[in-house]
């Protein structure tokens, strides 16, 4: 802390004032204490040093110390000078900020509860981290930082990592049926990332977004700020029901939709209109943003396949992440592109401010065929089924007449070293019940 300079700039503002130095002194220290400037816990600095930092006389100090003491703002005792915890009631009000400043799309932006960083149960978006193989990945980062090139020093691929991209679309065609080359899967940071750059490249200010409605707030908030309409569509038990009257008096330009577990209802989008919607977006212009949300995590009956691979060159913007399958932090997202727009989607990708590179995607494309790798997923299909119908049986005993709404299912499952080991399973709040009549 400079007290000189801090001491400088208040005697200017409260020159008029007429003030000793010993009074001038107590008030600058004071006003510093109760806006933050001295938090609490810190340490002024010893009388001697200040008196001498200022040029004044150590009892100068002395007097504007112990006012502030007696005043209740300083404790003192052999560690020195420290500054107490002020009670909200002494502490300077907060002033609020105001919006003349900011743009109409910031001041359209609706406030969004926080993900939690809590670990304990039934905490949604939260896979269960204690079941993580940390031992085995931080193997993996190991080798990855002794394999570490000179080129992986500089700025990197905007699009994100050639092997990267390779081993995704890879994992991607065999997953999930996705129709897909490496060129057109690009890098993000997760799925907001990916939402907010979706908005951005195909859609102009003031166009026309539908979303599902109840549906993902993160959605809403990317459409919002890139200054789109957005308009809500109703769901059933078939997914999103767009009706002729919506094509025809409220044409999109986005569609949002979630269709291999719609979030919050749990329904999944039907084949018969998956087809449908895929041809009318292609009808009317618009493309179809398919958020393939909880796609790994499927316990009746086989997967249906991702929208994107349902027709040839569908106008879908296929999302994804490894937040479940993997954990949160590890803040790998991607986009698969129409190959139509590849070139298109590469200049908005190199004009975006550029991720962090991450050991995790140097990694990567070697950890696909290890135990921590979203492309095992399937092998632990069975454990999350299982636990599915223990959480259901157990339900039923516990409270009756209960029936489901929508179906229940782990949040997360972390993938085993081997076919047959089992994993642990954390389940969702993402439920919904209703009473039986």
């Amino acid at each position: 802390m400079d007290y000189a300079l801090l001491i400088a700039a208040f005697t200017e503002q409260h020159r008029a004032r007429g003030w000793p130095r010993q009074r001038l002194l107590h008030e600058c220290l004071r006003a510093a204490i109760r806006n933050g400037t001295l938090g609490a816990g810190s340490r002024l600095v010893a009388t001697r040093v200040l008196a001498a930092e200022l040029g004044v006389a150590r009892n100068t100090v002395l007097y504007a110390y112990e006012q502030l003491a007696c005043e209740g703002y300083v404790n003192t005792g052999r560690g020195g000078t420290i500054v107490a915890a002020l009670a909200p009631e002494f502490a300077a009000p907060a002033v609020a900020a105001p919006h003349a400043g900011l743009s109409s799309r910031a001041r359209e932006l609706r406030p969004m509860s926080g993900i939690s960083d809590s670990m304990a149960a039934f905490m949604p978006g939260v896979p269960a981290l204690e079941q993580f193989p940390l031992a085995l990945w931080r193997r993996m980062l190991e080798r990855a930082w002794r394999g570490l090139t000179v080129a992986q020093l500089n700025y990197g691929e905007p699009c994100g990592e050639a092997a990267l991209r390779e081993a995704i679309a890879d994992h991607l065609r065999a997953s999930r049926g996705v129709v897909c080359e490496a060129g057109q899967v690009f890098i993000t940071d997760g799925t907001q990332s990916s939402l907010d750059l979706c908005a951005r490249a195909f859609a102009d200010h003031g166009d026309t977004a539908w979303l599902e409605c109840p549906g993902y707030a993160g959605a809403l908030a990317a459409f919002r700020a890139a200054g789109l309409r957005v308009e809500p569509l109703a769901v059933d038990q078939d997914g999103i029901a767009p009706q002729p009257r919506d094509w025809a008096e409220r044409p999109p330009r986005l569609i949002y939709t979630t269709p291999s577990h719609q979030y919050p209802t749990g329904s999944v989008l039907s084949l018969r209109r998956r087809l449908a919607l895929i041809e009318q977006a292609r009808a009317a212009g618009a493309l179809i943003i398919e958020d393939d949300y909880d796609s790994e995590f499927r316990h009746d009956g086989p997967p249906l396949a991702a929208m994107q691979g349902l027709a040839a060159d569908a106008p879908v913007l296929y999302l994804g992440t490894f937040s479940k399958t993997m954990f949160p932090s590890l803040r790998i997202g991607f986009v698969v592109v129409p190959r139509a727009w590849r070139r298109h989607w590469r200049r908005c990708a190199r004009s975006r401010p550029r991720a962090a590179a991450s050991p995790s995607s140097w990694r990567w494309p070697n950890s696909c065929a290890a135990a921590s790798s979203p492309c095992t997923c399937g092998a632990c299909g069975g454990c999350t089924g299982s636990a599915a119908t223990r959480w259901r049986r157990r339900w039923a005993s516990m409270w009756g007449r209960w029936r489901w709404c929508t179906a229940a299912r782990p949040a997360c499952t972390w993938p085993c070293a081997s076919p047959t080991r089992r994993c642990a399973t954390r389940r969702s709040p993402r439920r919904r019940w209703s009473w039986a009549s």
